[in-house]
């Protein structure tokens, strides 16, 4: 046992009282080959496997962390240096998804070396700390995917009925984003307080890392269940279940086309999101007698949200060039206001012979036609595609090209 600062008294099913201590200052309270058949699910998901266990698992966490924050990073920075790749409202978004990742990331990987160096943890405010960044990467990310559902379902809706979609204005996006933050960060500050109505206590998880922990008093876990979990993780997730189904039952998903593209490429990353966090979440709070390291393999696991989502991203194609313009160094190129499939604002007519070769020309204006370089989007091939005399652009396809109609729209946008 170890000295603590505070101590929090909790009564077990059979009544009895028994005093543990909230944060850790140093030494876990209790180890794994102390538990009992008698011990609480409290105690079970405190108590600690050996020193060395501990310093292996925050080894490991740092350097994985370390690498992805680094990677995180830098598709931060592409995005945010490419014009092209920040007009599109939906990047947008996904700027304020990789920054809730990118941000615990780092601070979980600076925490779990700190702790490897030291040998133990090392202090109880950053127990705290810890508690709070963990649960607002991970409130964050679940509703930053309800928000962009929701604009996907409306994209989707207006294409299907051949109605112009108009994405949301940049202002809009960052407000919207900056109201989901101020959200998780208050839920996350749950975790802070010590008031004994709250659901939960917190303290480190397997003596590994922080969290809010159900306690053994009565009405935590319904409390937890009910009122915590559900503004947390499960509102959101579940509204973005249902846009999906939604999609899928009333076919609202295209053939082909940008529309069909932007919402395969979302709604993968929802699916990383229930992949990863969903049963973590579920190992954290449900099940109690699975061990210190197979919570340490879902805590692995979720923390790999962060990456999977950065690697999906790249996918992407104006992603992508984005990220091979800025670790080349290369100035963001891409034909600002050239789409290689856009859509005419007064005329919804097709053509086949809209796109000719040509080698003669770089990414520049001719009197008859603009220029579009592909390479842009990872072709090496030079196109030119014919205008008229107004500037005014043909279709590629019958289909209507979302992706154009957001880079209009936003290419108006003050």
């Amino acid at each position: 046992m170890f000295q603590t600062h505070q101590v929090n008294s909790h009564n077990d099913a059979d009544g009895s009282n028994k005093t543990v201590p909230r944060v850790p200052l140093g030494r876990p309270v209790l180890r794994q080959w102390e538990l009992t058949a008698e011990s609480s699910k409290y105690e079970k998901s405190i108590a600690a496997p050996s020193d060395h266990d501990l310093v292996l698992m925050w080894t490991i966490w740092g350097t994985l962390l370390s690498i992805l924050s680094l990677i995180l990073l830098v598709i931060f920075l592409a995005v945010l240096s490419s014009k092209k790749a920040r007009r599109n409202s939906f990047n947008l978004y996904l700027l304020f998804m990789i920054g809730p990742n990118m941000y615990y990331s780092s601070q979980c990987a600076i925490t779990c070396a700190w702790n490897a160096i030291l040998g133990h943890y090392q202090s109880s405010p950053m127990c705290l700390y810890q508690s709070w960044y963990l649960i607002f990467g991970s409130g964050a990310n679940s509703w930053m995917i309800a928000v962009i559902a929701y604009e996907l379902h409306r994209l989707l809706r207006f294409s299907r009925r051949r109605q112009r979609y108009f994405p949301p204005r940049r202002a809009r996006v960052v407000a919207v984003s900056l109201l989901v933050y101020a959200w998780v960060a208050f839920l996350a500050f749950w975790g802070v307080l010590s008031f004994p109505w709250l659901p939960h206590d917190t303290n480190a998880q397997n003596g590994a890392f922080c969290i809010p922990i159900e306690t053994n008093r009565r009405g935590s876990q319904i409390t937890g269940w009910l009122l915590f979990l559900p503004l947390l993780i499960m509102i959101p997730f579940a509204y973005t279940l249902v846009v999906i189904a939604d999609v899928v039952w009333n076919k609202l998903l295209p053939q082909r086309g940008a529309a069909r593209v932007l919402a395969v490429y979302f709604f993968r990353l929802a699916g990383l999101y229930a992949l990863t966090w969903a049963p973590t979440f579920v190992v954290l709070y449900a099940v109690r007698d699975q061990g210190p390291w197979v919570t340490w393999g879902w805590g692995t696991i979720s923390h790999l949200h962060g990456l999977l989502a950065a690697l999906v991203a790249l996918w992407k194609p104006d992603i992508a060039q984005a990220f091979r313009s800025f670790v080349s160094c290369r100035a963001d190129h891409g034909c600002r206001g050239c789409v290689c499939a856009t859509v005419n604002s007064s005329t919804m007519e097709s053509s086949d012979d809209q796109l000719e070769p040509t080698s003669t020309h770089h990414g520049q204006d001719d009197e008859d036609g603009t220029t579009c370089n592909l390479s842009s989007m990872g072709d090496s091939a030079t196109f030119s595609m014919k205008a008229s005399s107004s500037s005014s652009f043909r279709r590629l396809s019958p289909l209507p090209s979302v992706l154009a109609i957001i880079e209009e729209a936003d290419g108006l946008e003050p």
